[in-house]
């Protein structure tokens, strides 16, 4: 895509048409996704830590491979206010640990204008980075490797309008993950696997299904 089209390319194609449920599900050994789903309540921020598929660090704690993190949320609608209907903001991040602590925020919206030289004003941020959109995408590909840390986490917190309360219930979301190595040679899934059972989590493989109907 020429790179005078990508600040519009999302009004044109939007985030593509999606392959069938099989190919999105198996995906090979060289790649994992990851399905979250719940709901935030108010005063709630929500995380989600795991180590980076070893295979995929280096030297230094250095972590390469490439992520996409698509958020999907249910938040409160009012027609009365216009541009605003939109209530509660869901965000999520893809985050890695650095030095003292601190987490780092590593994926970028999925279109952008072009690299920024100075941090994005609100327009900005609604117009590209998805702010109060019910839909956001986010990826990056980390071919040399970044950071400090194979610590990872997916975090997930809301905003409200002005003088919104958050709905009784809370906001129903779902964050999908997908780690992949570029070059399709490392054990992604089974490396994920493991991680996440020895942190004792509860994991359950999504398979598709095939209904057949007989004609009478």
């Amino acid at each position: 895509m020429p790179k005078l089209l990508a600040p519009v390319a999302r009004h044109l194609v939007g985030f593509g048409i999606p392959p069938s449920a099989e190919r999105i599900m198996e995906t090979g050994d060289h790649s994992i996704t990851l399905v979250f789903a719940s709901r935030i309540q108010q005063g709630q921020q929500i995380n989600f830590g795991f180590p980076w598929p070893a295979s995929l660090v280096g030297p230094g704690g250095k972590c390469r491979g490439h992520a996409r993190l698509t958020l999907v949320a249910t938040p409160p609608l009012d027609p009365r206010f216009g541009a605003e209907f939109v209530r509660v903001n869901v965000n999520a991040s893809l985050q890695q640990e650095q030095d003292g602590g601190r987490w780092k925020g590593r994926l970028e919206p999925l279109y952008l204008p072009s690299r920024r030289e100075s941090p994005a004003v609100e327009a900005e941020l609604i117009e590209h980075d998805l702010k109060w959109s019910p839909v956001k995408v986010y990826e990056k590909t980390f071919p040399q490797g970044v950071g400090p840390s194979s610590n990872w986490r997916l975090f997930i917190d809301y905003l409200t309008r002005a003088n919104e309360a958050m709905p009784e219930g809370g906001v129903p979301f779902t964050a999908i993950i997908t780690i992949s190595d570029p070059d399709g040679e490392k054990p992604v899934f089974n490396e994920m696997r493991q991680n996440l059972q020895s942190l004792g989590t509860t994991i359950a493989d999504i398979r598709t299904a095939a209904r057949i109907t007989s004609r009478v």
